[in-house]
């Protein structure tokens, strides 16, 4: 019988593509099996790193309040910031002040005659070094200033009799052929009438240094001879006269400046150091500016320059000093720039006209009651001089704004006007003369009248809880410890309430940012422990992890328990300043109207709370002040066996000093 046999494999009468395949199969479920346990760790990992970065941020959070500065700054508040600003740290005194501006402070400005050019016409063309004359005193305003001390009872009984008379009986002789200027102060060492006759001293420095005692001649009119060795130059000297009475004590001084090169000398206020600005014969007004600038902090005064837009010297100098109030007062001391800075000026009258050829001038003085103006006399009816048919002219005392024309009669041009004799009189005695030439209508004469001081230096006047007060500046920081004032306007009818406050809006900032912090990490977390097999296909990842459910358990305690060293008899919890915890969720929650209460009530133990362990300090020698992340809580027993002029204890924050 024919037919075929199938034998499936190899030979073997085994099904080995069923055993094959069966195997294949079997791997295939292992390999996935791996795969997904693998993915589930990658899932874990990727799960607590987000826990661990969660928990980082929440640190970073808590840690905020181991900074001083959140509790260092008050909150402060004026009632008008356009009168007064205000500013404050955390020494002010909380509470409200009402406070008035009665006057600002302002800074002292003066200001110089003109010339015809800030960048051409020489300012010291007319100085000469020093040269004092063989008759009378030489002392004039500025040069001279006298200390008188005496040390001996014999000298304090003769006060009131007889004193030595600096101003008649001490003579500068001869001509200064130095080169630098100088102030020489010459210092009695052994009085007139003291045993051993009379010796002085000279300093060409101002007083700083000496040199060797010198014996004065016995006759009745001392000289002190040729000074060259103090000086280092020959030709000047200094007598001293009738000294027979022997008023001249031991420890008097008298003292003048010796100049060599132009300046202009001042001081700050009535006590302030002399302070000297040297130039050139040939320096320019510009030139003198730019070096007052460039020395500017030192000198403490600035300088402009100001064309007035006169036909003629229109350039002046402005001084102005860095500093406000009467304390920082522009004295001008000397002064060899034909520029003037001090006195009231009356400048050379010009003719605004092609008509008039005469000759003009003005004699008089001057009292300032018009301040810094232009006068300007225009003629409204022509005519000669004087006699019948005389020019008639109007005046303007604002440069020609406005104008007196005696109800359209004029004034009459006589050969000189008594310029105060003017219907408006304003205080002006000044004369205007001429040489008699005639005028035509419509020629004016333009004078420049120039008071120096452009701006009165002033202090500033305050009103505060209706105490007046009297400052030198705008800036006021020492009424009150910790607290700073800024003065923008006067308006004595204003009162402005300044508020000062604990600054709450920082604290409760940083405790919503880490309430924030903690409900996403305490939320993530508690999500891991949350499974109900009739609803979820699977378990949470980390379900039952014991390690996260520490993490769990130490953030619900660091919330809801107290800090031990602070007691119970003040805040001492999370809870004392606002924040509760939801039973069913354990999320948090800040009562913002708690906070605010706790910090306006007892800020001390606001911060004590929120600093790492918080902080208690028991004695009077030291104080806390501040903590960081390495602090340790504990009680640490500080010890100060020797005290400086200013100490100050450092300890770390959460430390019980006892």
């Amino acid at each position: 019988m024919a037919g075929t046999v199938s034998v499936p494999g190899i030979a073997s009468g085994i099904n080995t593509e069923n055993i094959i395949s069966q195997m294949v199969a079997l791997e295939g479920r292992s390999l996935a099996k791996l795969q997904r346990r693998v993915a589930t760790q990658e899932a874990q990992k990727a799960l607590v790193t987000s826990i661990k970065s969660q928990i980082s941020d929440l640190r970073s959070s808590a840690n905020a309040f181991s900074f001083g500065s959140l509790f260092s700054t008050l909150s402060s508040t004026s009632s008008n910031t356009e009168i007064v600003g205000i500013s404050a740290t955390s020494s002010a005194p909380k509470g409200t002040h009402k406070l008035k501006v009665l006057q600002l402070a302002s800074a002292h400005r003066i200001g110089s005659t003109g010339v015809e050019s800030d960048s051409a016409t020489p300012i010291a063309t007319s100085f000469n070094p020093s040269s004092f004359g063989t008759a009378g005193s030489n002392f004039t305003a500025g040069l001279f200033s006298l200390s008188s001390t005496a040390t001996n009872d014999r000298a304090l009984t003769q006060l009131s009799g007889s004193t030595y008379n600096y101003g008649s009986k001490v003579l500068i002789e001869g001509n200064y052929a130095g080169t630098t200027n100088s102030e020489v102060v010459v210092k009695v060492t052994n009085g007139s009438a003291d045993a051993g006759g009379l010796k002085v001293k000279v300093s060409t420095n101002g007083g700083t240094t000496f040199g060797n005692e010198i014996t004065i001649g016995a006759s009745a009119d001392y000289v002190l001879g040729d000074i060259a060795g103090e000086m280092g130059t020959t030709g000047l000297k200094v007598k001293l006269s009738d000294l027979a009475s022997g008023t001249l004590k031991k420890d008097d001084q008298f003292s003048f400046q010796v100049r060599a090169k132009a300046s202009i000398d001042f001081k700050l206020g009535l006590t302030g150091e002399r302070k000297r600005i040297e130039f050139d014969n040939t320096s320019t007004l510009k030139e003198l500016a730019q070096q007052i600038n460039a020395d500017s902090t030192a000198l403490g005064i600035r300088a402009d320059i100001l064309n007035d837009g006169s036909s003629t010297n229109p350039y002046r100098l402005v001084l102005t000093s860095l500093q406000d109030g009467k304390a920082n007062e522009i004295n001008v001391l000397n002064n060899d720039a034909i520029l003037k800075l001090s006195g009231n000026n009356v400048e050379d009258p010009t003719a605004d006209t092609s008509t008039y050829t005469g000759s003009l001038g003005t004699s008089g003085t001057y009292n300032a009651k018009l301040g810094n103006s232009k006068l300007v006399f225009e003629v409204i009816t022509a005519g000669t001089v004087g006699g019948v048919g005389a020019a008639k002219y109007r005046v303007s005392f604002d440069g020609g704004l406005t104008f007196d024309d005696n109800s359209g009669a004029g004034y009459a041009l006589d050969t000189t006007n008594d310029l105060a004799a003017f219907s408006n009189d304003p205080g002006f005695d000044l004369t205007l003369t001429n040489d008699g030439s005639s005028f035509s209508v419509g020629d004016r004469i333009s004078i420049d009248v120039f008071k120096p001081e452009i701006q009165a230096a002033t202090d500033a006047q305050i009103n505060i809880n209706g105490l007046n007060i009297v400052k030198s500046s705008n800036k006021i920081n020492d009424i009150f410890s910790g607290l700073t004032l800024d003065l923008k306007s006067a308006d004595p009818t204003k009162t402005v309430t300044l508020t000062i406050a604990e600054k709450a809006g920082d604290i409760q900032s940083a405790l919503s940012k880490f309430v924030e912090s903690y409900n996403a990490t305490i939320g993530t977390i508690q999500s891991q422990f949350k499974f109900d097999p009739t609803k979820d296909q699977s378990a949470p990842l980390l379900m039952g992890d014991s390690t996260l459910r520490q993490v769990q358990v130490s953030m619900q305690r660091y919330v809801s328990s107290r800090v031990g060293i602070l007691g119970s008899d003040t805040l001492s919890s999370l809870g004392d300043l606002g924040i509760s915890s939801d039973a069913k969720t354990g999320l948090l929650s800040l009562d913002t109207s708690k906070l605010s209460s706790a910090i306006s009530s007892d800020p001390t133990a606001v911060r004590q709370v929120l600093s790492r362990f918080g902080d208690t300090i028991k004695g009077s020698n030291v104080n806390y002040v501040s903590s960081s992340s390495k602090t340790k809580a504990g009680t640490y027993e500080v010890k100060v066996t020797q005290a400086r002029t200013r100490a100050t204890a450092s300890g770390l924050s959460n430390a019980v000093a006892t």
